[in-house]
């Protein structure tokens, strides 16, 4: 418990506590869940029922997951064609840019890159 884990795996030998172990020894079980930066799964009657881990970690893992969750949507999308060439994307953007008065970069510019 003395080097920080860069992981946040549950560590199933250190990282499982009762509910009442909790509520008896907070401070320590705190202080574990900051020195590993492993979350901390309180159990009652033998099952987990909860798991506290510190609110970085929580975000990071949150916007992991909504990372992937934008991955899988995108990959449908294309298996159901629903998707535009690098040209026809920058045309609609180049349109929008037009309709708000503000042409960015014009599609000669584009194409002589």
């Amino acid at each position: 418990m003395n080097a920080k884990k860069e992981s946040n795996v549950i560590d199933i030998s250190e990282d499982i506590e009762s509910l009442t172990s909790f509520k008896r020894d907070s401070d320590r079980l705190m202080k574990q869940m900051k020195s590993t930066g492993r979350p901390v799964v309180l159990t009652v009657n033998g099952k987990a029922q909860a798991v506290l881990m510190n609110p970085k970690a929580y975000q990071q893992m949150a916007d992991r997951l909504s990372t992937l969750e934008s991955i899988a949507r995108g990959l449908a999308q294309a298996k159901r064609g629903e998707f535009m060439t690098v040209d026809e994307c920058f045309d609609q953007l180049e349109a929008e840019d037009v309709a708000a008065g503000s042409l960015i970069k014009t599609k000669k510019a584009r194409k002589a890159r």
